[in-house]
């Protein structure tokens, strides 16, 4: 059973996740308080982790900020992603079931290359980078990537209102799909590794 603290915890992050606070927006605990219906110990536990994770930053008896995206921060969460996740999808290659790929395979197909549902493709872009770093048994590395896979989608949420052109990213994903089709690792995990570079050069193209 969940406590207090970790349902404010995860409403909060859904949140700033989905730019509901802005990056360097000032966060009311009284508002916080009365919005969840959370007393203020739970609330406050919640802001700490929060920070922990690098989603808010707290300044002792000044107030919390939500954190911006940085260039520090883009650098590390693919830092991470590009010496772990294809290790991960390696991994996940030979347990994701036939069902969940096809189903995947039929999402990213129904993108044509004009009039995206951005919002769809977002939501099957996390659920598929997700779903790659799931399978390991290293729970360090599980642990550490519900966090990373969040400030990922966070990025890709921010840099989707400015791209228009999703042909070539639907494609990148369709490689991937089809390498998990074919059970093959060595192919999974490449496909992962360009895709991840080319969402980092796309964030520094949009943020800098």
């Amino acid at each position: 059973m969940k406590s207090k603290a970790d349902e404010a915890y995860n409403i909060i992050k859904e949140k700033i996740v989905n730019l509901q606070l802005q990056p360097s927006a000032d966060i009311s605990e009284e508002k916080l308080i009365q919005e969840l219906n959370i007393s203020r110990t739970p609330i406050r536990e919640a802001l700490q982790k929060l920070a922990k994770d690098g989603f808010v930053i707290v300044y002792p008896r000044k107030g919390t900020i939500v954190a911006d995206i940085t260039l520090d921060l883009i650098n590390s969460i693919y830092e991470i992603r590009i010496l772990n996740e294809p290790h991960m999808s390696r991994i996940a290659c030979m347990k994701i079931h036939d069902e969940w790929i096809q189903r995947m395979k039929a999402g990213f197909l129904s993108f044509g290359e004009q009039d995206v549902d951005i919002a769809g493709y977002i939501r099957l872009d996390y659920e598929l980078h997700t779903e790659l770093t799931r399978h390991t048994n290293n729970i360090f590395l599980k642990n550490l990537f519900k966090v990373v896979n969040d400030h990922n989608h966070r990025i890709r949420i921010q840099t989707s209102r400015r791209n228009d052109v999703y042909g070539r990213s639907i494609q990148e994903h369709l490689e991937i799909i089809k390498a998990l089709e074919g059970r093959n690792e060595a192919a999974v995990e490449e496909a992962v590794r360009t895709h991840i570079l080319t969402a980092k050069r796309e964030a520094f193209d949009y943020f800098y």
